[in-house]
């Protein structure tokens, strides 16, 4: 049977408990027929100011940048946490500009590369694993990258919100020759014994029965042990990527790293720490478009306490009123 949380969010995409995030889309669709420096300057603006409303999300942004910086001062860590909260205004800008934009818009936005050790891959007979850290801007560079390739698949999580889902299916279908359901490994393998790109984002948080504990950021963290069975069964290179707007606001940039040496290697661990040696690396390029608003820390080794402070249901949220 169906909890009350999953039929709130089963309910019919127009039913009136929705109608808030069609105001937000609609006035979001509003801003995106502006030219795009434009409506983007308005993103990042938005999400500055919103970084100085504490609540939940900021507090686990800023336990995170603690967590993972600890050489900077808090001093430095206050400024990487502004630009997050902006960077993460412009991904709501790109995201709905991404959903309903012609392709003519986005014409010239991405600078790629490194796509040449994607096609050699290919070309000697593999597929390609593409090892994508969550980057803001991850929605708009997939369907900027999907329009230089035709062999382009991606896993995907249904998003909980049914508004919001609606329109991220609608649309990674219309640019993905698959888009596969983060549980269908069968679909996975297939899609790169076709020798197809396949975007995989390992740095989650799945739990200690799906995960192993390797270090990144130098704590002992939950981390996906799949991929590199994954790459094995796929018969696939593993390559990493590397997202990030341009500082002028001109556009974006991907840089797709040669394919890892020797992986899958000796254990499964050594995988894991290889793949978030990969991302931590990549972070640290763009530690200010990096979504640290994700609570990437939560599952402890055992014996270990919670990093993050519980989160009030509204119920007493309500009280306290």
């Amino acid at each position: 049977m169906q909890n009350k949380k999953q039929k709130k969010n089963n309910r019919p995409i127009f039913h009136p408990g929705f109608w808030p995030y069609w105001c937000v889309l609609g006035i979001l669709w509003c801003f995106i027929q502006l030219p795009y420096p434009v409506f983007m300057r308005i993103g990042k603006m938005a999400g500055y100011l919103a970084s100085f409303f504490s609540g939940y999300v900021h507090k686990v942004t800023m336990i995170n940048l603690r967590l993972c910086f600890p050489e900077f001062s808090e001093k430095q860590r206050k400024i990487i946490f502004r630009k997050n909260f902006a960077s993460l205004g412009m991904a709501m800008m790109e995201t709905v500009f991404s959903w309903f934009a012609p392709d003519r818009r986005l014409q010239g936005l991405l600078e790629l590369h490194g796509e040449e050790n994607v096609v050699q891959a290919k070309q000697d007979g593999w597929g390609v694993l593409m090892i994508v850290p969550h980057f803001h801007s991850l929605e708009i560079i997939g369907r900027l990258y999907s329009q230089q390739t035709a062999e382009l698949s991606t896993v995907y999580r249904p998003h909980r919100k049914t508004v919001i889902e609606k329109f991220n299916y609608k649309h990674l279908s219309k640019n993905f020759q698959r888009v596969i359901p983060k549980n269908n490994l069968r679909d996975m393998v297939r899609a790169l014994r076709d020798k197809q790109t396949l975007l995989f984002l390992p740095d989650i948080d799945a739990g200690r029965k799906s995960s192993l504990f390797a270090p990144f950021f130098g704590i002992e963290t939950a981390s996906v042990s799949g991929v590199s069975k994954l790459a094995e069964l796929g018969k696939a290179k593993v390559v990493c990527a590397v997202l990030h707007r341009k500082e002028d606001g001109s556009g974006y940039e991907a840089h797709i790293s040669a394919p890892i040496n020797n992986y899958p290697g000796a254990s499964v661990l050594e995988d894991v720490t290889t793949v978030n040696d990969l991302i931590e690396s990549a972070i640290r390029q763009h530690p200010e478009q990096y979504l640290w608003q994700y609570r990437r820390f939560e599952t402890r080794p055992k014996g270990e306490a919670n990093f993050y402070p519980k989160r009030r249901s509204k119920s007493k949220r309500r009280l306290q009123k």
